[in-house]
C-alpha cells in the first residue's frame, strides 16, 4: 500500500463518530478498515477508544473483527492515546508483527525480508514501506503557509530535561485564523 493509495483512501472515506466505547462491537471494525496488504490492515482509530488493557479495547476487539481471511490473527505494535485519533497499523499475522514492531524501533529496518533470519530467497514483507511517526494539529493561529523548520526544546522525562527536535511543516492556513501543521519529532 503505498502513500498516494493510503492518501486516496482518506479522501474516499467518510469519517464517522465513533460509538461509546461500551457500544463497540467487532463488526464496527471492517467499517474503520483504510487499506489492506497481504501483510498489514491500516485501520482509523477513532477518538475515545482504548488501544489495549479493556474488554473493548481494540486489541480484543480485533481479534474477531478483523480477521479478514481465515489465516489472519491481528497483531497490535504499536499504539495510540486513547483520546487521540488516527491510523493504526496492524499485522495480519505472528511474522509480519515481529518486522514491524522491528521496523517501528529502528527505522532502518524498511524492505527487509521475512521472519528473524532473512535469506535471499525470502519475499520482502514491505517492499518501500518507509515508517515515519507524522503528527496533525489544528492551531489557533494563521501561519504563512508552506512554511517549514524545526523546533529545539527539552523535555521532561522522569524530573530530568531531554534534548528533543521536532520538525513542522504548515499544511495549510485559513483566513479565520486556524492552520493545519504536520509535526514529526526526530528525537
Amino acid at each position: 500500500l503505498g502513500h498516494v493509495q493510503l492518501q486516496k483512501a482518506f479522501r474516499q472515506r467518510q469519517v464517522l463518530p465513533a460509538p461509546a466505547c461500551s457500544a463497540v462491537q467487532p463488526s464496527h471494525l471492517p467499517a474503520w478498515l483504510l487499506g489492506r496488504t497481504p501483510e498489514l490492515l491500516f485501520i482509523n482509530k477513532p477518538a475515545g477508544l482504548k488501544v489495549q488493557g479493556v474488554k473493548n479495547s481494540l486489541d480484543a476487539l480485533m481479534r474477531t473483527g478483523l480477521r479478514l481471511r481465515p489465516t489472519d490473527d491481528p497483531k497490535l505494535v504499536h499504539r495510540l492515546d486513547r483520546n487521540a485519533s488516527g491510523v493504526m497499523v496492524v499485522a495480519r499475522d505472528a511474522d509480519a508483527a515481529t518486522w514491524l514492531s522491528a521496523a517501528f524501533k529502528d527505522k532502518s529496518l524498511q524492505g527487509q525480508a521475512r521472519g528473524s533470519s532473512p535469506h535471499p530467497d525470502q519475499q520482502l514483507l514491505a517492499p518501500g514501506l518507509h515508517i515515519r511517526r507524522v503528527y496533525h494539529a489544528l492551531l489557533a493561529r494563521q501561519l504563512p503557509r508552506r512554511q517549514e523548520g524545526s523546533i529545539r526544546m527539552p523535555l521532561l522525562v522522569a524530573g530530568r530535561k531531554v534534548e528533543a527536535l521536532t520538525h513542522y511543516r504548515v499544511m495549510q492556513s485559513s483566513p479565520q485564523g486556524i492552520s493545519w501543521v504536520e509535526l514529526e519529532p526526530v528525537t
